[in-house]
């Protein structure tokens, strides 16, 4: 915890058992003031957890991954439902073909995967990120896979039902307006997204375009 005067307190140092949470990461804000989040390492299967931590730094551990062969692994992303209060996130591997995995967790720790990533050689690989719409669907990007390797963006309702909406990260293009001698990719490895008011999605990728070095992208759904 920090004040905004600059005071640090610490709450909580992770690994203070063999099955305590590892590398934490994304953090929100829950009912009751607590403090949720995830970590890529460590738990009962070392392969991350979902944690509590209350404001008086208390820990608990809702969920240990990889808990199964089909369950996600390494936790990458994280989001409090706004309609039903469960949480929503990512893993980067795991997931019944390996390639990462969209859960739901209640807050009693009851785990579903949503869907797994990797079904088909034109699917998405490797998710990085989610965030919810007022439909109240979830919408993300992957970091690889798709119709030319680059990554896509896909939409999950909160029963599981998958539609990708772009697979072209990493299309080789020619006369995009780049310096002369150049045929860039389109952007590849989509990382951060967010969603406008007029439901338009922006974000930027880790590479691609003319320098190999990413772009700013918009996305009309």
């Amino acid at each position: 915890m920090l004040t905004t005067g600059g005071a640090e307190t610490v709450l909580y140092s992770f690994g203070a058992s063999s099955v305590d949470a590892v590398s934490p990461g994304r953090l929100v804000l829950g009912p009751g003031g607590n403090l949720y989040g995830i970590t890529a390492d460590g738990g009962a299967y070392g392969k991350g957890t979902l944690f509590a931590v209350t404001p008086v730094g208390t820990e608990s551990i809702l969920y240990s991954f990889g808990a199964s062969t089909v369950d996600g692994a390494s936790p990458n992303s994280l989001l409090l439902g706004f309609y039903d209060g469960n949480f929503y996130g990512t893993t980067l591997s795991g997931g019944a073909y390996g390639d990462g995995s969209v859960f739901k967790i209640t807050p009693a720790g009851v785990e579903t995967i949503l869907y797994s990533f990797g079904a088909s050689t034109s699917d998405g690989q490797s998710p990085s990120n989610l965030l919810q719409a007022s439909n109240g669907n979830l919408y993300g990007t992957t970091l690889s896979g798709g119709n030319f390797g680059g990554g896509t963006l896909f939409e999950v309702t909160p029963t599981g039902t998958m539609t990708m909406l772009y697979a072209s990260f990493g299309f080789f293009s020619t006369g995009s307006g780049c310096p002369s001698g150049l045929d860039p990719p389109n952007g590849a490895g989509p990382l951060g997204m967010t969603l406008s008011s007029d439901s338009v999605f922006y974000g930027f990728t880790g590479g691609g375009a003319c320098y190999l070095d990413g772009v700013i992208f918009d996305l009309a759904p």
